[in-house]
């Protein structure tokens, strides 16, 4: 069984917007807060080794454009195999 990952690649300005709005909801809990925004990135490593497996997708889309993008590649894949390298 072959197993294929999905990134969602956001806009920094747009990350530090929903841990602000975030923020401000008392009902919701979250491990990631905009005080810890700086250290978290710093600390981020893409997950180079998933590569062969790994579909990224941006998410300056909607979110029905941008699972439609997965789902299609996906497809893609199981159409022409899996050893293809990470698609932008």
């Amino acid at each position: 069984m072959s197993y294929q990952f999905v990134e969602l690649e956001a806009d920094p300005n747009e990350i530090k917007k929903r841990l602000k709005a975030r923020d401000q909801k008392t009902a919701e809990t979250s491990d990631a807060r905009l005080e810890d925004f700086q250290k978290l990135s710093a600390a981020y490593e893409a997950p180079s080794e998933l590569a062969p497996g790994l579909i990224r997708v941006p998410t300056t889309t909607s979110i029905s454009d941008a699972v439609k993008t997965i789902l299609l590649r996906l497809a893609e894949r199981q159409v022409g195999g899996t050893d293809r390298r990470a698609a932008r």
